[in-house]
Order: C-alpha cells, then structure tokens, then sequence
C-alpha cells in the first residue's frame, strides 16, 4: 500500500478508506488527527484549514508506515511509539501496556491521599530515609509493576519529596520506564527528581528479603484470566505483553496476594495499598485485605465498575 498523493485532503481520504473497518466513528478521526500531529504538529484544526496543503516526501514516507502498521492492527501508541498520560507524554512499546484511562483514576486515588497525609507528620520508618538521613519525614512510595513507569512518574512529579520506588520483573520495561523517568523528571536535575528502580519478582517474595518500609503501595498487576482472551481486541492479544496483561488461570487472584503478603512485612503501621483490579474480584481483594489489614473498601471508575480497592493497614489498639 502506498498512499498516491501528497496532498493532505488525499491523504485523509486515504487513512479512512484503508483503516476502515479496523476503526470507526470518532476513533478512526481521532487515530487520523494523532497520526498528523506525530509526523507534522497539526493541531485538529489543522485538519481541516491546511486540507489543501502538501506535505514533503520524508513526511509522506511517515505517515505511509504509520497508515500500514494501523491497518495491521498495531495500536497507535505503539505505532507512534508514546501516549499521553495524565498529560505527560510517554514513551511505549512492546515491553509495556499501553497506559489506560482507568489508571488515570487510580493515580487520581493516591494523589488524594498523598495530599492528606502529606499534612500529617510521618512515623519514622525502620530504614533511614535516602535523602534525609533517617529524619523519619518522608513519606516512601513502592509502585509494583510499573511498566512504562506512568503511575511512579506521575506521582513523583506531582509529590517530588515522597521516595518513589518502581518494581518490575521486566528488564525491558524496567529499561523503558528509566528512559521516560529521565525525560519527564529530567533527572540530571537534583536527587528530588529520582526514583529507585528495582527488578524483582513480586511472586517471589519472602519475609527473609529485606525492603525499603514503605507508606504506600500501589499496583495494577495483570488481572486478565486467558479464559478471557477472545473478548479481547486483536490489537491488545497480538501487540501488548502478555506477561503484564494475563494472570494465571488456576489463581487469577495470584498477584494480588503475594502483594499483599509483600505489604504485611513492608508497609508502615498506617500505610495503605492501592489495587486496580478485574470488577468481578473485587469482592474477593476486598476479602483479602480485610484478613490482613482493618480497612478495606471498593471504589467504582467512571463506568461505575468496581475497579479499585483501597487497604489502609491499622494498628489495633489495646
């Protein structure tokens, strides 16, 4: 396939004639418009005030290969190679999931509870803090499986003085999730700026393997069963990393529990977990959180799915 006019109306017409039917409606235009801001910065209204503009031979070149790997289903993002996220631009690729809106809100969640107990004073934790010399005031934050880093990236740049912690059992997305670290704390800059990357298995764990104490845990682990890969689309069970995507059939809940286990040890007297979680576990996350902390609740996303469960560890009193 090769689009025959550098025109960019006809080139427009081409995208949608040869993306038909792979995508529709709003998407397909949306995918049309991403595809022109990546190769030339329009803008959406560029779409349609420079239709009757040409585009060079090395641009046309561009957005040929692009219209190609669309057409064979590849996501846009990896296509383009980055997403946005929280409005930070991400770099993706077949090493990690494609950052989802949902994710978006469980971010949204910590936030909200960074910003709370960032106006109480922090316990001091059992090992000392890495910029501070052990003054106990840092509230120190482990996202476990991180991928492209876009949860601990996120946070760190809205909260600069919490520890951020990123685990993967990823090289590669361990690798991708440093570049964007780099690129969007700009880490040539002051030690605020750094998170500590770490690659390890959460399954793994033991009581024996010494941890950073943390106040907050959070991490959306791969929840899909394989039992539900043909409700999937081809572009996520072709392109996406299937280590990050699927959970175990005989124990779907698998991640979830080492988590939590790996929380008993790790995390602070009042610290809490954040889960994003397959709807139809939530129930039974709730449950285990409930047997090992004294608090846990179900919180919806914005389809009204029971996509989050939040865990704050309490101490009893006596």
């Amino acid at each position: 396939m090769r689009i025959p006019s550098n025109k960019v109306a006809d080139i427009i017409s081409f995208f949608r004639k040869e993306l038909e039917g792979v995508y529709d409606g709003e998407e397909l235009e949306n995918i049309i418009w991403l595809s022109f801001h990546n190769v030339l910065h329009f803008s959406k209204s560029d779409l349609h005030l420079k239709r009757e503009g040409n585009v060079n031979q090395s641009d046309l070149l561009k957005l040929n290969f692009i219209c190609k790997n669309l057409k064979n289903h590849k996501p846009i993002q990896y296509v383009l190679g980055e997403t946005e996220f929280f409005g930070l631009n991400f770099m993706v690729n077949e090493h990690v999931l494609i950052p989802r809106p949902e994710t978006e809100e469980l971010v949204a969640l910590v936030e909200t509870h960074l910003k709370k107990i960032n106006r109480k004073p922090i316990r001091s934790t059992s090992l000392p803090s890495r910029r501070q010399g052990g003054a106990g005031n840092v509230i120190n934050l482990m996202d476990i499986g991180t991928g492209s880093g876009c949860i601990a990236i996120t946070l760190k740049k809205k909260f600069p003085d919490v520890d951020v912690y990123a685990m993967d059992v990823s090289a590669p997305a361990l690798e991708t999730a440093k570049k964007n670290a780099e690129i969007i704390l700009e880490t040539g800059q002051p030690d605020k700026t750094k998170i500590t990357f770490i690659e390890y298995d959460i399954l793994q764990f033991n009581s024996k393997v010494k941890m950073q104490s943390i106040d907050v845990i959070v991490s959306n682990p791969p929840y899909v069963t394989h039992s539900e890969k043909s409700s999937l689309e081809k572009k996520v069970i072709d392109f996406e990393p299937h280590l990050a995507l699927f959970a175990s059939e005989n124990d779907p809940l698998i991640f979830y529990k080492a988590i939590i286990e790996f929380a008993e040890i790790t995390l602070n007297k009042d610290g809490s977990v954040f889960f994003e979680l397959n709807p139809d576990y939530a129930e039974e996350v709730k449950i285990l959180l409930e047997e090992k902390f004294y608090h846990a609740e179900i919180i919806e996303d914005m389809f009204g799915k029971k996509r989050f469960v939040k865990g704050e560890k309490y101490v009893m009193s006596h």
